[in-house]
Formats: C-alpha cells, sequence, structure tokens
C-alpha cells in the first residue's frame, strides 16, 4: 500500500452533522485511519444541509475521531474564477445551481496549492466542492458520488463530474449500473467499494414495546419525512391498508422535525422523533417489517440496520439500488403499486416463518458484506493500486 496521504472532501463533516453521506465519510475515514492510511477531512465550517452555510464548527484545524480535519470558510459561488479553465460549454442553469450551493473558495485555493501532496475523494456529486475540486485535482480525484436517479444526476454537468474523476468509487451495484448508464465508463473506472455500518448494536425489541405499550403488528420508517424519502406515499398507503384491512397495524416513524399527522390516524402512527442509536436499534427488532419507499438511494443504511436486528424491509420496486439489495441478500420484499403494497403487509405480518426467513437472511448477508475493515481494504485497493 502507498503511503501517499488522502484527503476526503465534503461540504459538511462532523458529529453533529446530519446527512447519510456525511455519516459515510465519517465512519470511512475512521476505518482507513484503523487501517493505516494517512487520512485527513476536508471541509467547511458549516454543519449540515439544514445550516448549509452558517459558522458552525471552528474555522481551521481540528481533531475528529483521532482524524485531522481542516475547516474552510464556505460561500455561494465557489468555483466562478475556475469557470474560464473549461474548454466545455454547459448549460447556464446548470452553473447556476453550482453557484447556489454551498461550495468554498478557500478550500479550493487551499486545494490548488496541495495538489500533488496528496489523493483526494469527493464526496456527493452535485456540490461545487466536487465540481470544481475534481478540476483541480484530475487524475489525482477520485469521486463517492452517492448519485441518485434523479434529475440532477442526468445534468450535464454531472455526467462530466463523473467521466473526469480518476475512478468513482460505487455505494453498491445498483448505483454503479446508473453511472455506467449515464457515462459509458467501463466498469474498471466504476468499482463497486460499498459501504459498511456498525455491527455491534444489539436492539432489544421487548424493551421497545413494553416501555411504549405496542401490540400486534408494527411498521417501522426512519428517516426524513418527505417526498425525498416518499414519505407521503408510504402514509397514503398505510390509510389506504387501514381503510381496507381494519386497524391492526401500527406505524412507527423516526427522524428529523416534527410530523404532521391527520387527526384521524393518529392513534395509528406513531411519531418517534429522533433517536438516539440504541433505541434506533431497539424500534428496528421490535418492527415486524421496515419500510423504506424511496426512491433516491445509492445504498440505504438503514435498510442494512433493519436487517442487522434480523427484520425484513419492504421497498419500492422502482429503485434499482434497494431491490438489487433484496435480491442479493433475499431479505425483503418490493412494491409498484397499493395491492402489490397490501400483498407483501399481508403476506410478512401473517407468516412468521417468512418473515423470520427473511430476516435471518438479511442479517446474515449484511454480515458477511458490511463490514468497514472490509470496505476500507477494497477502497485502498482501488485508490492505490
Amino acid at each position: 500500500m502507498s503511503a501517499e496521504p488522502i484527503a476526503l472532501v465534503l461540504p459538511w463533516f462532523g458529529p453533529d452533522t446530519a446527512g447519510g453521506a456525511e455519516a459515510q465519510a465519517r465512519q470511512l475515514a475512521r476505518a482507513l485511519h484503523q487501517a493505516g492510511v494517512d487520512v485527513e477531512v476536508w471541509t467547511t465550517t458549516a454543519r449540515d444541509a439544514h445550516a448549509p452555510l452558517q459558522p458552525y464548527y471552528p474555522h481551521g484545524d481540528s481533531e475528529v475521531d483521532g482524524i485531522r480535519v481542516r475547516r474552510f470558510r464556505p460561500n455561494r459561488g465557489a468555483g466562478r474564477h475556475i469557470t474560464r479553465r473549461l474548454t466545455h460549454d454547459f448549460p447556464i442553469a446548470e452553473l447556476n445551481l453550482l453557484e447556489s450551493l454551498t461550495g468554498s473558495d478557500e478550500l479550493l485555493d487551499a486545494l490548488t496549492h496541495e495538489r500533488d501532496r496528496r489523493r483526494w475523494i469527493f464526496f456527493l456529486y452535485a456540490f461545487p466542492t466536487s465540481f470544481w475540486g475534481m478540476q483541480i485535482a484530475g487524475e489525482r480525484g477520485y469521486l463517492v458520488a452517492c448519485l441518485h436517479d434523479e434529475p440532477y444526476a442526468y445534468h450535464s454537468t454531472t455526467r462530466f463530474l463523473l467521466r473526469t474523476a480518476r475512478k468513482v468509487l460505487a455505494n453498491s451495484a445498483g448505483e454503479r449500473d446508473l453511472i455506467r448508464r449515464l457515462t459509458d465508463l467501463p466498469e474498471s473506472r466504476v468499482p463497486v467499494v460499498g459501504e459498511g455500518i456498525e455491527l455491534h448494536w444489539r436492539g432489544d425489541g421487548a424493551r421497545f414495546r413494553a416501555e411504549r405499550r405496542l401490540t400486534g403488528p408494527l411498521i417501522f420508517f426512519a428517516g426524513r419525512r418527505d417526498f425525498t424519502k416518499n414519505w407521503p406515499l408510504l402514509l397514503a398507503y398505510f390509510e389506504e391498508y387501514l381503510a381496507r384491512r381494519g386497524p391492526t397495524v401500527t406505524l412507527i416513524a423516526a427522524g428529523p422535525g416534527r410530523l404532521q399527522i391527520a387527526p384521524a390516524l393518529r392513534e395509528h402512527i406513531i411519531d418517534l422523533g429522533f433517536l438516539d442509536d440504541q433505541t434506533k436499534h431497539d424500534a428496528y427488532a421490535a418492527a415486524d417489517i421496515f419500510c423504506n419507499p424511496s426512491l433516491l438511494e445509492s445504498f440505504s443504511l438503514v435498510i442494512m440496520e433493519a436487517w442487522l436486528q434480523g427484520t425484513p424491509v419492504l421497498v419500492h420496486g422502482d429503485c434499482a439500488v434497494t431491490v438489487t439489495h433484496c435480491r442479493a441478500a433475499q431479505g425483503g420484499l418490493w412494491f409498484r403499486s397499493y395491492r402489490e403494497f397490501e400483498a407483501c403487509l399481508d403476506r410478512v405480518i401473517g407468516d412468521r416463518e417468512l418473515a423470520r426467513q427473511l430476516g435471518a437472511q438479511g442479517q446474515a448477508w449484511v454480515r458477511e458484506h458490511c463490514r468497514w475493515e472490509d470496505v476500507a481494504r477494497r477502497f485502498i485497493k482501488e485508490v492505490f493500486q
């Protein structure tokens, strides 16, 4: 393994920073550090997407999990001074979008100065830190895109960024297939490195139910309760399911922000709000099935966490990433219509042996494929070979 250092570059990073890609970057940095890699993180002083420009962390150098973190001042419009170097013409609307998002000219200037001193791993495809940073890093730049099958993915700036990276390190086979469909890159430039999860958690479902006096079948959802995770569809389907099957099932939902629930549904939907890690894993263990109807995934950490606790999952059939996971692990079912949603719930809730088998298969798959030390080894191999 080369002794050359690595820098992970992303808009936000830290112990109080929300976001799946941000959590992935933090755990990857820790895994690389434990594997003996000289790794540091370059980011801004802002906290996360909920406060994208407001200073939160101190400017300058600090440590997180024993890893050096260099924080720069964020600004919108970052990278304007690099635009003139591009020989490719992009639609003005796409460049304007990049300028509207969180970047950092201070970070880009420092990257220019230190370009040849390390290899650069950019997280999140849609941000100026990745787009303009990759133009500076050139052949020393790699991308963890966290790409979703969404309109932004089809922008010419996105395709250009993907093709510019030395390699695009995919979180899943579904994400790899999307990247290759958009770019025609050879498979060797889009390796599936994967993502890890913390495997030590043990949920106590009985405790969770007892503390909240919950009985009967439970459906669990965790994540942003908005359109990005297809929450309105789940809510509508659950309401229809109650109308057809009666009030036999409870939906428990965890995530940031307060949940607005119609009065008629309040006794059937429990808003758990933000949960600490142990309580979240207790909820996974308590649930009969975990539902993630999102169409916008590059990995889906919550599915892996549900499987870790032996809970089967239900996903949307139009999300290639989550369906591919379910096929590979044989740990869940998928739906594309209300009728299929109803049939899947009926089958899992009504057949405890099937539910146990799906959950056990998912758990075994996670334990085999989601160890951070293995992800770090794959990452090191792809970056340094």
